[in-house]
């Protein structure tokens, strides 16, 4: 059985990047109540997109239409096993792959990693550990989505609409004029969203 759950139910443990938040998540594990839990634990930390699957024929079937940017596989499927699935899940797009299994022999861990996976755990897990886990995994995958461009003298975020003099300070783009430079002003910087603005902004003395 597919399910698809996204609600927001309290703040979460860290802080992470909304381009991150928004990757879609595939969970596969045939146990209901662990896929559940590390559902909530997903959607308390910001992750919306998330499809679950209890199988790897539903796995399959999900990763078809829902195109998942990440995947958390159980080893021990009831219609056979998470290394296969990868196999098979790889052959239809290349996103990263965590492991997360009871099975927590030396051998099943090298296996996984020979494999391609981008990480191990071993269950039982604590949420935050998850967590990081998962983050470190999607800023690796999707470092060039980042929407900070760090420049010679200053860090521009453009999900916060935000210019940061290095090594401190923060320059808002209210200002008119500005420069990452104390002499010049900023060019335009654009992104490849189209909807993001040009950034311009004034360091202050």
């Amino acid at each position: 059985m597919l399910e698809n759950k996204g609600k927001t139910t309290r703040k979460g443990i860290l802080m992470i990047a909304n381009y991150l938040k928004n990757k879609r998540i595939l969970l596969v594990d045939d146990e209901p109540e662990l896929r559940d839990m590390v559902t909530s634990i997903l959607i308390r930390e910001g992750f919306s997109k998330i499809q679950t699957a209890g199988c790897a024929r539903d796995a399959l079937s999900a990763a078809s239409t829902f195109q998942p940017e990440l995947a958390i596989l159980d080893v021990m499927l009831p219609d056979g096993d998470g290394f296969t699935l990868m196999e098979q899940l790889k052959l239809l797009a290349d996103y990263p792959v965590l492991f997360l299994t009871a099975r927590g022999e030396e051998e099943d861990k090298f296996r996984g990693f020979g494999l391609g996976a981008d990480d191990y755990m071993v269950k039982p897990f604590l949420p935050k550990e998850l967590i990081f886990r998962i983050t470190a995994i999607l800023r690796r995958a999707y470092k060039d989505e980042n929407p900070v461009v760090s420049l010679h003298a200053c860090r521009i975020d453009f999900e916060r609409a935000e210019v940061i003099r290095l090594p401190g300070g923060t320059i808002h783009p209210s200002h008119r004029q500005g420069a990452c430079h104390p002499s010049r002003p900023i060019p335009q910087c654009r992104t490849h969203r189209d909807h993001r603005r040009p950034v311009r902004s004034r360091l202050g003395g």
